[in-house]
Parts: structure tokens; sequence; C-alpha cells
């Protein structure tokens, strides 16, 4: 059990708020007035931040005189406010701060809430450690000013061997990580602030803010495997996930793929689709297919119609399974595309497909095997379903050219402006680098830039947060 720590003495401006109240009623009663004022709002009686598991997260208990809503501030020496409200009606509020900077002293600030009305504030003063050595070599440099303030990094290569996820701001500081135990291939975060990442060696493991393990999903464990890549949250915050998929064919073994549903709330999981009942071993492959590694699936997003975007790597394809998983609804791209591409348009090797919009879809091309030259971009689509068509409608090349033969992602903001990790450094199977993640305007304009130091060797992906666990800035 956690000790409680000692009851702070009362707060003197909470016992005079009280005094005038009863003054000011007694008023009212021997003038014969009306009585029914509103209800005080609730005061803060005492107010606690502990240290967590995680040093850059600051766990604060709040407790009120009487059931309530509540209102956190925090804030430090030359950065913006950062406020956080709890809207459940209770007498004690836990909360884990975050979005700390490491060395600063941030005072904090609790109030009980009433609708726009505020209690009385209570404050107390943390001092945030810094960053550990293996951490603190992680260094970003960042150019502009980004239309997210945070960005998720997924780290998968380190001269150290760090591998795991770091949380940077605009500046390209680092405020929040979390180690891996293998390679990292994948994030998502919940609106509540936790993690999930896929991890290669423990599996699928959701992590709260102050690092603690909340679920896990573990590596090659029965019925569904290896899992491998990616995985994504649907509508309803259960998560599919991409698992390697063996089936025999002809006497030998295939390893092609599956799609998996995990509900950790519910305890249940779900198989709901395999390749091998949608492609034809050894027909329709690519030209880096083997038979352990067919398809090479890399990513996979929930799109706009509740249909499921897969990127498959080995055959320079994307596929639209429908989303009652009976079949696959186009195949964009590579040999016997459903969609084809001319030929100045195809991708190769490509990472990190998402439907933007309805039958829109965006995606890395790094460009691996490109028969007229390497360099890597972001490219949009357009898909007419009904016409079965597809065409072109955006890229963005940067120039010089940048060639990330591996890894590598691309996200849309709901400004329109993109945001693009080159995820590889030079020199790694022919990467040209630099390693960098960009913020581009439809037009091309940069608008961001974060360059990482000489620690970081491989991004998996960058994912722009506008907000960690429903935290506002500014004030």
């Amino acid at each position: 059990m956690r000790p409680r720590p000692p009851e702070p003495a009362r707060n003197p401006r909470t016992m005079r708020q009280r005094f005038l109240s009863l003054v000011l009623l007694g008023a009212i009663l021997a003038a014969g007035g009306d009585a029914t004022a509103p209800e005080p709002v609730p005061d803060v009686i005492s107010a606690y931040a502990l240290e967590s598991p995680h040093p850059l997260v600051r766990r604060l208990t709040v407790q009120l005189s009487a059931p309530g809503a509540v209102e956190v501030v925090w804030e430090t020496d030359g950065e913006p406010v950062l406020r956080v409200q709890r809207e459940e009606v209770r007498t004690t509020h836990e909360l884990a701060l975050a979005r700390l900077l490491p060395g600063r002293s941030y005072r904090i600030e609790a109030r009980g809430l009433d609708g726009q009305r505020r209690g009385e504030p209570w404050d107390t003063v943390v001092t945030i450690p810094s960053l550990p050595a293996d951490v603190a070599a992680l260094t970003f440099a960042a150019e502009g000013t980004p239309t997210a303030p945070l960005t998720l990094v997924e780290v998968v290569g380190s001269s150290s061997g760090w591998s795991g996820a770091v949380l940077v701001d605009g500046q390209g500081r680092v405020l929040w990580y979390h180690a891996s135990t293998g390679s990292l291939f994948g994030t998502a975060v919940r609106p509540g602030g936790s993690i999930l990442m896929l991890d290669h060696t423990l599996g699928i493991v959701e992590v709260g803010l102050d690092g603690g393990t909340l679920h896990l999903l573990p590596q090659d464990a029965e019925p569904y495997g290896e899992i491998h890549h990616d995985l994504t949250l649907t509508p309803l915050g259960s998560v599919l996930f991409l698992a390697r998929d063996p089936r025999t064919v002809d006497g030998q073994e295939v390893v092609g793929e599956a799609i998996w549903e995990w509900d950790a709330a519910a305890g249940t999981l779900e198989k709901h689709w395999s390749a091998h009942d949608h492609f034809q071993w050894p027909e329709e492959v690519g030209e880096r297919s083997s038979p352990s590694n067919w398809l090479h699936a890399n990513s996979i997003e929930v799109g706009a119609r509740g249909n499921v975007i897969i990127s498959g790597r080995n055959t320079d394809q994307i596929w639209s399974v429908a989303p009652d998983y009976a079949a696959v609804e186009w195949r964009l791209g590579g040999e016997g595309a459903t969609l084809p591409l001319p030929p100045a348009d195809r991708f190769y090797g490509q990472h990190g497909a998402r439907e933007v919009a309805p039958d829109r879809i965006i995606l890395f091309d790094n460009g691996f095997g490109r028969p007229d030259g390497q360099f890597s971009r972001a490219v949009e689509f357009q898909v007419d379903r009904g016409a079965g068509t597809v065409r072109k409608i955006w890229e963005y090349r940067p120039a010089p050219d940048i060639y990330a033969a591996l890894v590598g992602s691309v996200r849309r903001l709901s400004n329109g402006n993109t945001v693009i990790n080159f995820g590889m450094h030079a020199g790694h199977v022919g990467s040209t680098g630099p390693l960098s993640v960009v913020e581009v305007a439809p037009d091309g304009a940069e608008v961001w830039r974060l360059t990482p130091g000489p620690a970081l060797t491989r991004i998996y992906r960058a994912t722009p947060l506008m907000s960690w666990f429903g935290e506002e800035a500014g004030g």
C-alpha cells in the first residue's frame, strides 16, 4: 500500500472564504432576504504531488470538500501554461501530469469547479530531474513552428542500441520516453494518454503516462503467433494487428498475413482475415517475395468506411479489405493491381498507407528498387471505386532528393499540412539521408523540420499529436 503523505496545513484563503460566506448568509437572513444563493464551489482541502515510476510524470491527488469537478494547471518560467479539467463529480481526483521539461521546477495549482465558477487555488511546487544519459543522447534540432505541438517518435535504431518511443515538443525537447525491449514497430495513442506499443520481443504493450504496463498481449502466443510491424485502434477502442500466417501450399510452408482484433477491456481475441483466402501463391508475388515472407505487410489502418487499408511492401501494393472482411475491395499498384498505375506514378517498397478521406490514399513511397532512380516521397491518390480507376493528386519530393530505403511514415493534419518521416540515416541500405521529419503545406512549402542528432539512426514513424491526454496549452 502506498504510504499517505502527511496532511498539509489548511489553506488560509479557503478558511477566509468560508467565513465570509457565513457572514454574507447571516446578513441575508437578518434582512429577510432570499437565502437561495448558489452552493459554494467545492474547496480543495488537500492536494499533494507524488513522484511516479516515470521521472517526467507526477501523480497529483486532489481532495475536495464536496463532490465536484476539478481543474489543474501547471507552469514553468518562459513556457505556456498547461491545463487539464476532470469533469467527473467526486471528492477525490487522481491525475497524472505530464509534458514536464527535464530539469525544471513547476508550480501546480488545483481548484474545484462548478460550471464556469472556480474555487480558491491550492498550490505546490515540484522539480523534475534531468534525463538519463541514454535518453539525453537522443537529441533533436528543430526549425520553424509545427501545427501540432507534440510528435511521438518511434526509435528503432540508435548508436547506443536504445529503442522505444520518445515524445518531443516543437523545439525538439524530450517530454516523455519509454524504452522497448525489442524493436518498436508501431504505436497508437488512446484519448486518455496511454500508448499502445508493438514491441517485437514482448508483444503489444499498453503503457500509462507513468510508464506502468496496463495490458499485454504477449508475442508468439497461441493462437496468433508472431505479431509484426503494425497495430491500429478501431473506433470502439479495440486493437487491430498484423500477424504472420503460415499455411502449407502444395507441400511448402508459405507465410502470409492475418488480421486479428484484440479487445483488452473485454478480454476478447478474434482472427478476421487471412491473405491466403484472397491471394494465390506462387502466382501473385513480387520480386522480393519468398515463401517465408510472401507479402511483408507493414501497415494497417481503419479506413473511412470501416474498411481496412494494408500496405504490402514485397508486392509494392496497397489493399482495401471490406468492412466485413469478406473481400479485398481493390489492389492499388504492383503486379496484378485492380487499380493499376502508370509507370511514373508507381511506388516501391512503401510504408504507412492511410485513407485520409473517403477514397483518398496517402503513403510513404520509399522507392526501394525503383527502376528509374532511387528517391523517396510522400504521395496521395484519388480512387474512383465505381469506375475502377485511380489518379495521383499530390506528392512531396524534397529537393535535393532524400532516399530512405526502409521505414518511413506520412501523416495528414486537419489543416491540410502533411508530416513526413524520412527515417533512415545516410549509408544504411544505400540510404542518402538526412534522417528528418518535415511538415509541409499543400504547396510543398516546408513549415517545420525536426532533425535528429547523430545518436539516432532509424525512426520507424513520427506521429503528430495536438494533445496527449486532454491537456490544453495557453493562458
